[in-house]
């Protein structure tokens, strides 16, 4: 909030002035200085602010960089800029205007770590800070205090955060553990490429081009964690790495990582990857090379020409990674399963713990163990009986997975969820944590599923295992955005447990109205709609900055609707689009987004990649990696 000072004019000026006159003149100027900076009170009403993300904590080691990202949502009249005069920012607080300790050399200024990073946001909008810090040398606990300000106008009421941040030396691992983590000395992996889908490549500039390479295990030890790293796979080639890169890459080097899985010796892996064409007309050779388990595979490099016909549009513009870009955390969704209307049991298939609403823990299952739960409505209390337990709680019940995982299996067998195509099937069964929650304003106990975003996905029932590969990431990525759109309208709301339109059951999404859920059991029957989740994972579409709500539906008349004909609010990116493929057809659903039945046919009949279906259905949206 400083005042701003030409300060090569001042100098000029006071050349021609007595010492006297001089001292004067800068005890002014000092004075200036000062007073542009406002007392800490909230003077503008239509500058107001709330909490959307703030890091709990964030923990560092002595002298390590880091990025925290911040978000506010804009509650004021008033439309936030980063480009005029009056730019939101944040300053130190308590006290105001110190220098922090963990000031870095991009901050504006020692007290001042950022300017908002949208041009504009405004009312119900949410804006993105990102704070570049640099650890002090000195381990302990800090408490940073902040607050948003529109520059030379006002502090923004609700705008104030707290970074909780712990700067502590790494573990210091003993030698029983770094001996565990060393496996005996084996020769280095071996791969022998056997085909790859387009050996050769035609496109426009930046249009995507989706590789599939077939790749054996030649060598005497299996394969883990596979990547695909461009150039050599040690630095960036100007041409081998950036000009190449797509939204879909986990970062500049690295078109793809896949860690489901065992490739054993002598059996095939399957690697699918997306990269983009050069914008410039002109011929290339792309080269790729295989790590496996973090180490170079020998046999394992990809190379393939590419000549680009023409010129990418101008305003495209390549995909880049900030040195300090850091992903978010994968989310954990919650589901609501079904009301519980009688007793039902549950299987535990991992070790589990049983807690209460405020966390303290009642009981435990073992693996293998079976417990009954039910709610009492006359007393109001949850019972969990068996296993040695005989659990009464006037406060909601979960079951936690005991390793804190999020990814351990259990089962319902009271659960009936059987298909006509293969009765032998029953999909009861789930991953992550088991809530009751008794919900008061509606009087309904619901079973509820809390697991990671990733599984979730491959546990949805919305297409067929036999699809083209393209309609399948399409799927997954309108899939992930719809979920997490939901999710963080709760979180924007001050609700982080369920969605605006569920927030009276306490979950996100409903596993049969929303998007149909089937748990885990399709993990293991669904291996190619599983390895599109893989191969998309953390992808987001978005519009403007902000996650685009992407709804599907099974077919349309030969047109889809925007979102205005049947929802009466205007999305940019909800438009009306011909359906070529669904001419002549009876409309099947809602038709707003991508007709599944068109999209299928596009992927089939003209090899349409999943980007390019995706940028139809939903008009002007990119595509974010928001974790890995």
């Amino acid at each position: 909030m400083h005042g701003r000072i030409d300060t090569s004019r001042s100098f000029l000026y006071t050349t021609s002035m007595t010492l006297k006159s001089k001292l004067l003149f800068l005890i002014v100027c000092a004075g200036v200085l000062t007073m542009a900076r406002p007392a800490f009170a909230y003077e503008r009403a239509d500058y107001q602010a709330r909490a959307h993300t703030v890091p709990r904590s964030v923990t560092m080691q002595p002298g390590e960089t880091k990025t925290v990202t911040v978000k506010f949502t804009n509650t004021g009249k008033a439309i936030w800029n980063n480009d005029d005069e009056h730019f939101v920012s944040v300053y130190t607080q308590e006290p105001k205007y110190r220098e922090s300790m963990f000031a870095h050399t991009t901050w504006l200024k020692p007290e001042q770590p950022t300017k908002m990073k949208n041009t504009n946001v405004f009312t119900a909008r949410v804006g993105v800070f990102k704070i570049i810090l640099q650890a002090p040398r000195e381990t302990g606990t800090y408490t940073e205090h902040f607050a948003l300000t529109a520059e030379d106008k006002t502090w923004i009421k609700g705008g104030d955060f707290v970074l909780n941040i712990i700067v502590a030396d790494p573990p210091k691992e003993t030698a029983a553990v770094v001996a565990q983590q060393k496996p005996a000395a084996t020769t280095p992996p071996k791969a022998q490429i056997l085909s790859l889908s387009r050996k050769k490549v035609e496109a426009r500039g930046g249009q995507a081009v989706t590789v599939r390479a077939f790749i054996k295990n030649i060598g005497n030890r299996p394969w883990n964690v596979r990547e695909l790293k461009a150039g050599n796979g040690v630095r960036i080639a100007t041409i081998s790495g950036g000009r190449f890169a797509h939204t879909s890459w986990v970062d500049t080097l690295t078109p793809l990582r896949l860690s489901s899985g065992v490739v054993s010796p002598n059996a095939t892996d399957i690697l699918t990857f997306t990269f983009a064409a050069p914008p410039e007309k002109g011929n290339y050779v792309t080269h790729f090379v295989l790590m496996a388990d973090n180490e170079l595979a020998e046999g394992g490099e990809i190379s393939i020409p590419i000549t680009v016909t023409e010129d990418a549009p101008a305003l495209q513009m390549p995909v880049t990674f900030s040195g300090t870009e850091q992903f978010g955390s994968e989310p954990s969704i919650r589901v609501g399963l079904f009301k519980l209307e009688d007793t039902q049991h549950f299987i535990a298939t991992a070790d589990y713990r049983i807690k209460d609403g405020t966390g303290a823990e009642l009981g435990a299952i073992p693996v293998g163990a079976t417990v009954a739960f039910s709610y009492d409505e006359k007393k109001t209390l949850y019972r969990v009986v068996g296993a040695g337990l005989n659990i009464q709680s006037s406060s909601y019940i979960r079951f936690e997975p005991a390793d804190g995982s999020g990814t351990a299996l259990f089962t319902l067998p009271d659960r009936e969820r059987r298909v006509s195509w293969n009765k032998s099937l029953n999909y009861n069964k789930y991953r992550g944590a088991l809530e009751l929650r008794y919900g008061e304003k509606n009087n309904t106990v619901w079973v509820i599923n809390e697991l990671p975003m990733e599984y979730y996905l491959k546990g949805l029932a919305e297409t067929s295992n036999n699809q083209p590969e393209a309609f399948h990431k399409a799927l997954v990525i309108a899939a992930r955005t719809y979920a997490y759109y939901h999710m963080q309208s709760g979180t924007e709301n001050g609700n982080t447990q369920a969605s605006l339109k569920h927030d009276n059951h306490y979950f996100h999404l409903d596993a049969t109205y929303d998007q149909v859920y089937q748990g885990a059991e399709r993990e293991t029957s669904f291996a190619n709609v599983n390895r599109a989740v893989d191969e998309t994972r953390g992808l987001i579409a978005t519009y403007g900055g902000e996650i685009a709500v992407t709804p599907y539906f099974t077919r349309s008349d030969g047109r889809t609707r925007s979102n205005l004909e049947v929802w009466r609010i205007d999305r940019p990116w909800l438009q009306s689009v011909v359906a070529h493929y669904d001419k002549g057809k009876t409309k099947l659903g809602h038709g707003v987004g991508m007709s599944a039945q068109d999209a299928i046919q596009r992927a089939d009949k003209e090899g349409v990649d999943y980007e390019t279906l995706l940028k139809y259905y939903y008009r002007g949206i990119e595509l974010v990696k928001k974790w890995n």
